[in-house]
C-alpha cells in the first residue's frame, strides 16, 4: 500500500508551461479589462496548454487537497491562487495559476490570500509577487506540499502547525468527506477496510465539523454495498 505522504508530495517549483507562441501572442494582445475576460475565445489555447502542463506535473491530483482530477485537467477548474477578481491583470500570470479540484476552487472562494491587503500591491501583472512569503496560502510555485501538510493515521490529511497548512486547510474547505472517500479509494482499499479505518479515526477526532464529515463518509461507503 503506498505511502501517501510521498505519493501526494510535491512543488511546481522551476516548472513553467511551454505555452505556443500562437496562444501567449492571443494574450499578450488583448486589452484586460476586467474578471470576465477570463475564457473569452482569446484565452482558449492558453487556458488548455496551462491546464494539461499543470495537471501531469501535479501528478493528476488537485494542486491543494490532493484529490484525483483527471488527468489532462479537461474538466477542473484552473485555480487563480489570488483571485481574479481582486487582481484580473494577474489573471495571466502562470505562476498565480494552478488546476484545483472543484471542491477546492469554489470552496475557497475570492477572499485574499495575500500577506499584506491586495490593494497595497501593484496591478499590472508585473506586480504579482514572486516569493513565497507574499501569500498565507499554500503556493506551489514557491512552496513544497509536505512542508505544510501530511498525511495522519495512514489515509487523513492534516495541516502542520505554524505554516500555511492550517489558513490552506481552512480557505479550501479540506476537512469535506469527499476528500477522506478520494484518499481512501484512490488505495483500492476494500470497503470494510475503509469502514474500519474510518470508525477508528471517528473515535479520536474531537473536532466537530472533521468529525461530521468522517461520519458522511462512513455513511457513504456503507450506502456503496
Amino acid at each position: 500500500m503506498a505511502n501517501l505522504n510521498k505519493l501526494y508530495d510535491y512543488s511546481l517549483v522551476g516548472n513553467v508551461p511551454p505555452i505556443s507562441a500562437n496562444a501567449q501572442t492571443k494574450i499578450d494582445n488583448h486589452n484586460i479589462v476586467d474578471k470576465d475576460d477570463w475564457g473569452k475565445s482569446f484565452s482558449k489555447d492558453f487556458i488548455s496548454e496551462l491546464k494539461e502542463y499543470y495537471a501531469q506535473k501535479q501528478g493528476h491530483k488537485c494542486a491543494y487537497c490532493r484529490s484525483r482530477i483527471t488527468p489532462d485537467g479537461y474538466t477542473e477548474p484552473v485555480e487563480h491562487i489570488t483571485p481574479r477578481k481582486l487582481k484580473p491583470h494577474w489573471m495571466f500570470v502562470k505562476n498565480n495559476l494552478v488546476v484545483s479540484c472543484g471542491g477546492c476552487n469554489s470552496f475557497k472562494g475570492e477572499d485574499n490570500v495575500l500577506r499584506n491587503n491586495e490593494e497595497t500591491y501593484g496591478h499590472n501583472a508585473i506586480s504579482c509577487p514572486s516569493n513565497s512569503i507574499e501569500y498565507r496560502i499554500f503556493n506551489p510555485h514557491y512552496d513544497r506540499w509536505s512542508d505544510h501538510f501530511e498525511i495522519e493515521d495512514k489515509y487523513f490529511i492534516k495541516p502542520k502547525a505554524n505554516t500555511k497548512g492550517p489558513f490552506t486547510y481552512s480557505t479550501c474547505g479540506m476537512n469535506r468527506y469527499q476528500i477522506i472517500l478520494d484518499y481512501l479509494f484512490s488505495q483500492n482499499i476494500r470497503t470494510q477496510f475503509s469502514q474500519k479505518a474510518l470508525t477508528s479515526r471517528i473515535r479520536k477526532e474531537k473536532n466537530g465539523k472533521k468529525k461530521e464529515a468522517l461520519l458522511k463518509a462512513l455513511e457513504t461507503i456503507k450506502n456503496s454495498i
